[in-house]
């Protein structure tokens, strides 16, 4: 007796090609949804770095006096390890603000290097509280980039109330 093979344990074509076109599908949403997870924590990754060091260079810079404590008269930045313009905790000292000013112009790389941003651009600016009047300004101007971390200090300057305001990008 001969039975007819086209009956049974056969896999219809139609079925065939709706099982690999669900299973395409579920192929290309598992890795949408994984590349999207992965840009995702990359740039919360860059994120977090950038805080951490603007941050880090804000606390440097308001709160200390700068290592040496002399850096403003030193000839070059050789042997300054740190920068900060406080004459005491959140007092800014007028001739470390001054020679922090004047470095922007010539050597602005070098005390982003220090303040450990040298992977960023930074814009400093120092606002008095009563008025919202620029008092000094430090950096490159951040313009209207999207990746861009603020930190505010808040200290006294020549008797006045004023923020701190320092702002990491990317470059």
């Amino acid at each position: 007796m001969v039975k007819n093979r086209k009956e049974k344990g056969q896999i219809f074509s139609v079925d065939l090609i709706v099982a690999g076109t669900i299973f395409l599908m579920i192929l290309t949403l598992i890795i949408v949804f994984a590349n999207e997870s992965s840009n995702r924590l990359e740039f919360l990754e860059k994120d977090n770095f950038r805080t951490e060091a603007a941050m880090h260079a804000a606390n440097s810079v308001i709160y200390t006096e700068g290592n040496p404590g002399n850096w403003e008269n030193q000839s070059d930045l050789n042997n300054v390890f740190g920068i900060g313009i406080a004459k005491s905790r959140n007092e800014i000292d007028s001739a470390k603000l001054q020679r922090f000013l004047d470095l922007n112009a010539t050597r602005y790389s070098d005390v982003k290097d220090i303040l450990g941003l040298a992977k960023y651009d930074v814009e400093i600016t120092v606002i008095n509280l009563q008025n919202n009047q620029k008092l000094a300004k430090f950096g490159l101007d951040s313009g209207d980039s999207n990746n861009i971390t603020a930190v505010n200090r808040f200290a006294f300057y020549n008797g006045k109330n004023v923020v701190v305001r320092m702002k990491v990008f990317e470059e």
